[in-house]
């Protein structure tokens, strides 16, 4: 298991990651770089999704655009 900084840079040029992010995730790998991209690649698809932290912020902005978007008309009769 080896982790370098090469390796570390890569991750982070490649990914975005921080290198924080890269080094766990070629700790986690084992040091195969291609392994902690697709661990990188996961966790970054599971943050867009919503099933990340963000979760709770991203339902609530889906409730606000629905109620926005939302036509209501009100029929007066005589």
């Amino acid at each position: 298991m080896s982790i370098s900084l090469e390796k570390i840079d890569l991750l982070k040029e490649r990914t975005g990651a921080s290198y924080k992010e890269a080094k766990a995730a070629l700790e986690a790998a084992g040091g195969n770089v291609v392994e902690a991209l697709v661990i990188l690649d996961e966790e970054q698809q599971r943050s867009w999704t919503g099933d990340g932290p963000h979760k709770e912020i991203l339902n609530k902005f889906k409730e606000v655009l629905k109620k926005s978007t939302e036509t209501k008309i009100q029929v007066k009769s005589k």
